[in-house]
């Protein structure tokens, strides 16, 4: 279910939906830090019920020959076990219990400046706390994590650009990915300059 709203500056959304999974496929591989003896497994988990919303604003303000672009994104997202279940990998879970790998809130900010062939572009993302204690993972928790990445652009004519670009411009060691079965970590702060030939 959705619905939209658009006026002069203002665009505005918002999402719910509900999910339901007969078995969701987890698996541990050696890109995933699992223990030895559960490499290579893999199981289907039955009976998940996943449920969210999603709200969108966006903002177009005028300042003159400025221009100022301002967005926020909000998502909720709630995942249910629908039957009390023992796996090795997944371990013991009761109907009613959550799958901690997903994170409940998620929150993105993004703010711009834009001046003739000049673009200055800042996001801010933000991901809620997961925890891991009730499965019995080596991963007990993960905390709520922020990440912010700055970009400019200079257009030299509808066709060539230049840009250079910081992603995780704080330097934070961030989860990228987490399951009961193990974590991946993205790089520290990384810096990109670069040219772009568009047709």
């Amino acid at each position: 279910v959705s619905a939209q709203y658009a006026s002069e500056g203002i665009k505005a959304d918002l999402r719910a939906y509900v999910q339901e999974f007969d078995n969701l496929h987890v698996d541990c591989d050696s890109y995933s830090m699992c223990v030895d003896t559960r490499l290579l497994t893999q199981e289907n988990i039955p009976d998940v019920l996943s449920y969210g919303i999603e709200l969108g604003l966006g903002y177009q303000w005028m300042l003159g020959e400025f221009e100022l672009p301002l967005g926020l994104s909000y998502q909720y997202l709630s995942a249910e076990y629908q039957t009390s279940t023992c796996t090795d990998i997944q371990g013991c879970v009761l109907e009613g219990g959550k799958l901690a790998w997903l994170p409940e809130h998620q929150l993105q900010l993004s703010a711009g400046i834009e001046y003739a062939q000049y673009q200055l572009n800042l996001v801010a993302a933000y991901q809620s706390e997961r925890d891991f204690s009730l499965y019995g993972s080596e991963l007990q928790r993960v905390d709520g994590q922020w990440r912010a990445d700055i970009a400019a652009n200079y257009d030299i004519d509808k066709h060539h650009r230049l840009y250079v670009r910081v992603e995780n411009l704080l330097d934070e060691s961030l989860v990228t990915s987490a399951s009961n079965s193990g974590i991946r970590v993205e790089n520290g702060r990384i810096s990109y300059l670069g040219y772009q030939w568009r047709f």
